[in-house]
């Protein structure tokens, strides 16, 4: 055991930032009475279903609900929801526009179906949520789950679209909950999963 080294995934503090909701939005053209979850990069098509069960729960409940796909994604969301237009994609995003559109988001989702696949890796795109001081909701699947519970920046649900779309609207009625949770997520981005960090945690370890 003393000859392995589990190193995470680094967050990328100082490129990605917190930036607030109403400035990011507003460099956006978009409205402040909207709730916005947020989801970067590709998924698996599994995943993909569950995240559309999951908004069609939520926004039946919460009809302001949108859906923001950052950057490419893999898998037409679109046409998977009840409610297409809900569902916002930005396309491409340049690397140094990401923080704004982060900063739109009321919390950010990665939910990941209970799979081998899914169990065996630590998606990246967390440690931008972190960086981008954003809440987190996920799945209770591999390494995240734990990282979020323990970090206590988001709240963590069974694989189920019912009980992730419940978890989701409990955080995207508490906004004081969600500032206190991405204060937090930041710090701990900064304190433990700057890349500065990761490398030497690596070179201690050699």
């Amino acid at each position: 055991p003393e000859t392995v080294l589990l190193l995470p995934n680094g967050s990328n503090v100082d490129e990605i930032r917190p930036v607030p909701q109403e400035e990011a939005r507003r460099a956006l053209g978009w409205q402040r009475d909207v709730q916005i979850i947020g989801y970067v990069g590709a998924i698996f098509h599994r995943d993909a279903e569950l995240m559309a069960q999951a908004f069609d729960r939520v926004h039946s409940a919460m009809p302001s609900t949108r859906l923001l796909l950052i950057g490419y994604c893999n898998v037409s969301l679109e046409g998977l929801v009840n409610t297409p237009d809900a569902v916002w994609h930005t396309g491409r995003v340049e690397y140094n526009k990401i923080n704004r559109y982060l900063g739109a988001c009321d919390v950010c989702w990665l939910p990941m179906r209970n799979s081998g696949a899914n169990r065996g890796r630590s998606p990246l795109k967390v440690k931008d949520y972190m960086a981008a001081g954003r809440p987190v909701v996920t799945t209770a699947v591999g390494d995240v789950a734990e990282l979020v519970r323990r970090g206590g920046f988001g709240l963590v649900a069974p694989d189920e679209p019912d009980v992730l779309a419940d978890q989701t609207l409990v955080m995207l009625r508490d906004p004081e909950q969600r500032q206190e949770m991405g204060r937090r997520a930041r710090q701990i981005a900064e304190d433990d999963f700057r890349w500065e960090r990761m490398a030497e945690r690596l070179e201690e370890f050699y």
